[in-house]
């Protein structure tokens, strides 16, 4: 029985070109939460705790646009990774 499941997961993996660890994940998810669990969610984190804020994120902007330079040299003078 168990060889069956893995090879009728492998073969819908295959089926819907996606990989054996997602679609894995699709039936895990189906079983927790039924039919509702296979709409399509966010990928964006719930929470981002670290983020800069809105006021340093508009006066980086300002800077690059103003005196039109690159990612580096506003995060200097914000204080900021240049991610």
């Amino acid at each position: 029985m168990r060889r069956r499941r893995r090879l009728a997961l492998r073969q819908a993996a295959e089926r819907f070109q996606v990989g054996h660890t997602a679609a894995a994940r699709w039936v895990h998810r189906y079983r927790m939460h039924g039919h509702d669990g296979m709409e399509d969610r966010p990928s964006r984190p719930h929470r981002q705790p670290l983020r800069t804020s809105a006021v340093i994120e508009e006066r980086a902007v300002r800077l690059r646009r103003e005196h039109h330079i690159g990612r580096l040299r506003p995060a200097a003078r914000t204080g900021v990774a240049a991610g």
